[in-house]
């Protein structure tokens, strides 16, 4: 249960991070 909690989390930083990249990109 933690581990996929941990992993849901760290896809969305992850999304959220490269959707900021490509924003910054733009």
């Amino acid at each position: 249960m933690k581990r996929m909690g941990l992993d849901i989390k760290g896809i969305h930083l992850y999304d959220f991070l490269l959707k900021r990249l490509e924003g910054e990109r733009l």
